[in-house]
């Protein structure tokens, strides 16, 4: 049957560290690989986290902030170079979507094999309903338009969901509600607008009934005890603190 698991490749917010590159993700199934963002060098990225970067099928951007989608003309040109033919689909909302043609077009590059779809900005949005996962895409509250997900495995009854950028708004929960896993974004240590708190991404975990929960996207200030002690009085499954490279088995 297959299985399927979430490789984080950057645990860090838009100001990076010696031990955090910028925050990506990527979800591996039987079917290929869904690369999340696209920070640093995600060709090699891949290749670090012993994976092929020939299986990838599909880029998922979640906005147009630097930190997450810089590296997006450098996987591009490192496909042309290893002579990829095979389609790579590329989501992303419209500002997003202008933004990554913008990069090719400022690096003058051309590559037949993409393909870019718009995603709508409408909540529980199915992107794509693959043999083996379904991935759903709602608008979260962030400083330019982003956008979360949610995948569901048909290999078994699991589910994850990023968060991406975005501070705590119903959106979320909605989306997020009875997710096994939820990987999200914690990147301030006090209320801040498009932005979550510890405590905030607990409360939202604990509320929609999550077995387990996945911090990241941290600032290089942040102190991991403390951040680990604010959510652990909020959440009562596990608590992950990703470091960069992490693997979860979904």
């Amino acid at each position: 049957m297959g299985s399927q698991r979430i490789i984080v490749l950057g645990t860090g917010a838009s100001l990076s560290s010696r031990e955090r590159d910028n925050t990506s993700l990527v979800f591996d199934t039987p079917s290929g690989l869904l690369l999340i963002d696209c920070a640093s060098n995600p060709y090699r990225q891949l290749l670090l986290a012993g994976l092929d970067p020939a299986r990838l099928f599909a880029v998922f951007l979640t906005h147009s902030h630097p930190d997450h989608i810089y590296g997006f003309p450098s996987l591009v040109h490192h496909l042309v170079m290893a002579r990829r033919n095979s389609t790579l689909a590329v989501y992303a909302n419209f500002p997003t979507l202008r933004t990554a043609a913008a990069l090719l077009n400022a690096f003058g590059l051309r590559a037949e094999f993409l393909r870019f779809f718009k995603i709508p900005e409408e909540r529980n949005y199915t992107v794509i309903d693959a043999e083996d996962f379904t991935l759903i895409t709602t608008p979260v509250r962030h400083v330019v338009p982003t956008l979360a997900l949610r995948v569901n495995s048909k290999l078994g009854s699991s589910s994850f969901v990023y968060s991406s950028d975005t501070g705590p708004c119903p959106e979320l929960a909605a989306l997020a509600k009875d997710a096994d896993i939820i990987v999200h974004e914690c990147s301030v240590s006090r209320p801040s607008q498009g932005h979550t708190t510890p405590a905030q991404a607990a409360q939202l975990a604990e509320s929609c009934g999550a077995k387990k929960l996945i911090l990241l996207h941290f600032w290089p200030t942040m102190e991991m005890d403390k951040v680990y002690e604010e959510a652990s009085q909020h959440f009562k499954g596990e608590i992950l603190l990703a470091s960069d490279f992490l693997e979860v088995e979904l």
